[in-house]
């Protein structure tokens, strides 16, 4: 008589499981994928891509690859190697994979990468499937030097996040990824995230709104670029 609501309440349990593990995949799997398609199928992606894919090939090019810390570096230059962005606002790591069929029909000299921070304020996390993934089809068709940037913190106290210790903590445990995967394919870990950290946080001299940087927060950048470049980068 009281195997009737035993088995109920099995059932009930077994029902709130699969709801809570379709969940946690959404999150972890679906999510950024959902994303990332939603940024490659984008009018704004196929534009800029389009767009990159006609630029003239450049003798000793650089191409910075990223989000809008990317797009609004003020230089087009780095000692007598031009920059190309490769570049879009809001882009997330998921994305990555979409510039490989244009990096492969170009030369550059190097190619820095700097990408992460939208993961973690856009999805919680930093998420390095699409990251590895691209550095894993590059190793294999582009002949350049690769450098991954680290991820700079952050200061604000909206969002996602309450407040922006618990997003420099992910960004933290994103920059030992990014570092780790350096490792792995053979590129150079530039850290730019000392230089702009203020206890943790970016420090506020350095940006405008607690994330993008003002011209004194990419002078940071700047110095890391030129002693990369020093070392025969």
């Amino acid at each position: 008589m009281y195997l009737r609501p035993v088995k109920k309440g099995v059932k009930i349990l077994f029902g709130i499981g699969l709801f809570l593990g379709a969940f946690f995949m959404f999150k972890e799997l679906i999510r950024p994928i959902y994303m990332a398609r939603s940024v490659t199928d984008s009018d704004k992606f196929l534009q800029l891509k389009n767009q990159w894919a006609d630029m003239p090939a450049v003798q000793d090019e650089i191409i910075l690859i990223g989000n809008s810390l990317c797009v609004e570096y003020p230089h087009d230059s780095l000692a007598a190697y031009p920059i190309t962005k490769m570049a879009m606002r809001g882009d997330i790591n998921a994305n990555l994979p979409g510039r490989i069929d244009v990096l492969k029909d170009r030369n550059p000299h190097m190619v820095i990468v700097a990408m992460g921070v939208n993961d973690v304020l856009s999805l919680g996390d930093f998420y390095p499937r699409g990251y590895e993934y691209f550095l894993e089809q590059a190793s294999h068709s582009v002949d350049a030097e690769m450098v991954l940037m680290s991820i700079s913190p952050v200061s604000f106290d909206s969002g996602l996040f309450s407040n922006s210790e618990k997003a420099n903590r992910k960004i933290i445990e994103g920059n030992i990824l990014i570092q780790d995967m350096s490792v792995r394919y053979g590129a150079t870990y530039l850290d730019v995230h000392s230089g702009l950290s203020d206890n943790g946080e970016l420090a506020k001299k350095f940006t405008y709104d607690g994330i993008h940087l003002t011209e004194e927060g990419y002078r940071v950048w700047e110095q890391q670029f030129n002693l990369l470049l020093e070392k025969g980068g």
